[in-house]
C-alpha cells in the first residue's frame, strides 16, 4: 500500500469515528424528557454542517494528492 493511500484511510477513518461520535450525541439528547426537540433540531442542525465542512475539506485533500502526484 502506497504511505499516501494509507494516510488517506486514516483521515477516513477518523471522520467516520468522529460521525459516529456525533451520532451517539445526538442519540443521547434524543433519549432525555427534559431537552427539547428545539436543541436536538439545532444540534443536529450544527453537526450536519460541519460534517459538510470536513467532507469537502477531505475532497480537497484527495484533490491535492493527484495534483502533486
Amino acid at each position: 500500500m502506497k504511505p499516501s493511500i494509507q494516510i488517506d484511510g486514516f483521515k477516513l477513518e477518523y471522520i467516520i469515528e468522529e460521525a459516529l461520535d456525533k451520532v451517539v450525541f445526538l442519540g443521547k439528547i434524543n433519549e432525555s424528557e427534559d431537552n427539547s426537540s428545539e436543541l436536538a433540531g439545532f444540534e443536529i442542525h450544527k453537526l450536519l454542517k460541519d460534517q459538510s465542512k470536513l467532507e469537502t475539506n477531505f475532497a480537497d485533500l484527495i484533490k491535492r494528492r493527484y495534483i502533486v502526484f
